[in-house]
């Protein structure tokens, strides 16, 4: 009778849930200051609340006794309003109450935050042994990116990244064609990588290979096409999506595959080699001010290829720091090359916040453009580049040394070991 009691208030608290939000009058700077400290207190108490109920039932009467009442009306609570429905539909996923989880699903007012928790109530599914419930609710999200000729649109291609990972992480054994089949033009259109195993890679530096969409494509291709795997590996080590001393371990585990050794060492050739000419063909892009560098104009000196955008907050809180490594280094025979990938907009656009941001954060290496000519040379697809900011550091013959994300310890750490100090 409890669990009727706390289920019949849940359903009829539903349609309360959904209350249009009011603006709050205006109000001077300290009473807005004021009201702001109040409401993160309001809200840190409701969410301590919520956080420490096990039973999701129980937690939803919480969340809709908030959210039903004026206080809980105001624009202020809107973000946190849909993070709690997200975290009960996962709960409820959890418990296989299909009723209540996709309840609160259709609640959730923000794309991102339903889109994710559609995924991770997947993945709870999954977990709970409703597997088939799980999968039901990523075909149709990966399925709506196909175009008729099989590749993907481009359009929040983040959603189907994040979608992707969480479906082969569920497909039961035997499910090499299904996992071929999404993760080929994801693999394609990236051109020969998955950008996520390098960002998760960068979060996670002891991640378990196996986890990783690489080696997830290429166990699926040791029946359909055995001879992509050692490209596949190859390529997955090139952009750093597996530190060094994780190498052994991976290349043991396909060294059963037919030829692989031989064609691993060459598909590692090749790629040194295609790498040195990425380089050549990045450094005749024409910098700020329409010059052309060349790899001899930088000859003899250890370069740092900085990629970043005027939109990543991350890349550009970093400048201070890297210049302070600039000025440090740059009379030691130290260059910055800084190329910006900008968002899709007119050519003139994407200058103006190009230029822009440089000036404002008082760069002043060498920059230059992926936007220009990108058809003829993408340097992000041809360095294998998934996150932002990401630095490739090179000795002064060309060779990758390593690749640094938006921490500079391990950079940092680097240049000291190269320069002394």
């Amino acid at each position: 009778m409890v669990i009727t009691k706390i289920m019949f208030v849940v359903v009829i608290a539903l349609p309360f849930c959904l209350h249009a939000q009011t603006d709050a009058g205006k109000l001077t700077p300290e009473q807005q200051a004021s009201k702001l400290k109040r409401n993160y207190e309001v809200i840190d108490s409701v969410q301590a609340r919520i956080s420490a109920e096990k039973d999701v039932r129980k937690k939803d009467v919480l969340f809709c006794d908030f959210f039903n009442s004026a206080a809980g009306q105001e624009k202020f609570f809107a973000v946190y309003r849909d993070g709690i429905l997200k975290d009960l539909a996962v709960g409820y996923a959890a418990n296989n109450d299909t009723t209540a989880s996709d309840a609160r699903i259709g609640m959730i007012r923000n794309d991102r935050t339903r889109e994710e928790a559609v995924r991770l109530s997947a993945a709870a599914y999954a977990t709970a042994g409703n597997v088939e419930r799980g999968l039901r609710m990523l075909r149709p999200k990966l399925d709506a990116f196909f175009l008729p000729d099989g590749t993907l649109k481009t359009e929040n291609f983040f959603n189907y990244d994040y979608a992707v990972k969480v479906l082969v992480s569920i497909l039961p054994e035997g499910s090499e064609v299904e996992v071929i089949h999404y993760l080929r033009p994801y693999y394609q259109f990236s051109g020969g990588f998955f950008p996520s195993d390098v960002w998760e890679r960068l979060a996670k530096p002891d991640l378990e290979p196996r986890k990783q969409l690489f080696y997830r494509y290429a166990e699926a291709l040791r029946k359909e096409s055995p001879k992509e795997i050692a490209a596949v590996v190859a390529k997955a080590f090139e952009i750093g999506a597996v530190p060094k001393p994780m190498r052994p371990a991976v290349i043991k585990d396909f060294s059963d595959v037919s030829g692989f050794e031989r064609q691993f060492d060459a598909v590692s050739a090749a790629g040194r080699a295609g790498f040195n000419r990425n380089v050549s063909a990045l450094l005749s892009k024409p910098d700020m001010n329409g010059k052309v560098w060349g790899a001899q104009g930088l000859k003899e000196k250890y370069m740092l290829i900085d990629f970043w955008g005027s939109w990543c907050l991350p890349c550009r809180f970093g400048h201070p720091h890297l210049k302070e490594l600039y000025a440090k280094y740059k009379d030691r025979g130290f260059e910055i090359v800084g190329i910006a990938k900008e968002a899709p907009a007119a050519p003139e656009v994407i200058q103006q916040k190009w230029r822009k941001a440089v000036a404002e954060d008082k760069i002043e290496w060498i920059h230059l453009l992926n936007n220009e000519n990108e058809s003829t040379f993408d340097a992000v697809k041809a360095f294998g580049i998934g996150s932002f900011p990401t630095k490739i550091l090179l000795d002064k013959n060309g060779n990758e040394i390593g690749r640094y994300g938006g921490k500079p310890d391990e950079l940092d750490a680097k240049l000291k070991e190269i320069f002394g100090f």
